[in-house]
């Protein structure tokens, strides 16, 4: 019980930072003009 509790808040913990490089990369992309455009819809579609 204890144990997939602990895996329950790794699998969360290894979410949460998976979507804070996606908007990290998102932010970084945006900011040349034209290229920070395209990879937004990426990441949509892979979700």
């Amino acid at each position: 019980m204890f144990d997939k509790l602990i895996k329950k808040i790794i699998f969360l913990e290894k979410k949460i930072l998976i979507i804070f490089q996606i908007k990290i990369v998102i932010k970084e992309e945006n900011v040349p003009g034209n290229f920070g455009k395209k990879p937004i819809p990426n990441i949509v579609k892979k979700q």
